[in-house]
């Protein structure tokens, strides 16, 4: 069970009546697990309840359900200083001699080179002539055949700067303005208080607590390969 205490307003005037480090709270896997025992609630549940639940929530956030955050340039200035930026995690790319040397520790290229140490170890004390060159013939072939398979495998790493790119330009639909305008807006320029409106097929584009749906499922087999696609009310 977790306990959630409540600091201390940041002041009268503060917009914001809730600190960063407590929002997190609702974002934390461990707080997010499924309870052994039926009939206890998550523990994310039961910090949205100390909260005043999504109305409370909403109102500590200083956003509305139905017209969103004001939006204006002061507006997204103040909630980033305040509660940082969305930072979205990218696919790394590994460099060539990285991948290359991956190439080396497979199982049976290292066989190989063991066995092609010992028949050059074994050439010198041999009266049999060039008998080294069955040894570094081994040693090319692995060789070659780790250039080959880094090649293939540094074209792969490459086709995921696209997908960096195509996830830096990914954009979403949110709620904006005084009369709650629809706004498209990227992703990286999401800030806390935005409602979003999510149609199917979107992807969830940051860290969100539900505020209504209808009939709604996640794929999360992305974060949980073994689960289906859950539900969500």
């Amino acid at each position: 069970m977790v306990h959630y205490h409540k600091t201390p307003e940041l002041s009268v005037s503060s917009v914001f009546k809730l600190r960063p480090e407590e929002l997190q709270l609702f974002f934390e896997r461990r707080h997010n697990i499924c309870p052994e025992n039926r009939g206890e609630k998550r523990e994310c549940l039961i910090i949205l309840e100390h909260v005043g639940l999504n109305a409370g929530l909403l109102d500590k956030l200083a956003t509305d359900a139905e017209t969103g955050i004001i939006g204006d340039v002061k507006d997204i200035a103040r909630r980033k200083k305040f509660f940082g930026q969305n930072n979205r995690s990218l696919p790394t790319v590994r460099s060539y001699l990285s991948i290359l040397w991956d190439q080396f520790q497979d199982f049976f290229n290292q066989l190989l080179l063991v066995f092609a140490t010992l028949y050059l170890v074994l050439s010198f004390w041999s009266d049999v002539p060039y008998m080294w060159l069955e040894a570094v013939s081994i040693y090319f072939a692995v060789l070659f055949a780790a250039l080959i398979g880094s090649l293939c495998d540094y074209g792969k790493e490459r086709q995921f700067l696209n997908l960096r790119g195509e996830i830096m330009k990914e954009s979403c639909t949110v709620l904006r303005g005084q009369y709650g305008t629809t706004q498209s807006v990227l992703v990286n320029d999401l800030v806390v208080g935005d409602v979003l409106m999510l149609q199917a097929g979107d992807r969830v584009p940051a860290d969100c607590v539900l505020i209504e749906e209808m009939d709604m499922t996640v794929d999360e087999k992305a974060y949980y390969p073994d689960r289906a696609d859950a539900p969500r009310a």
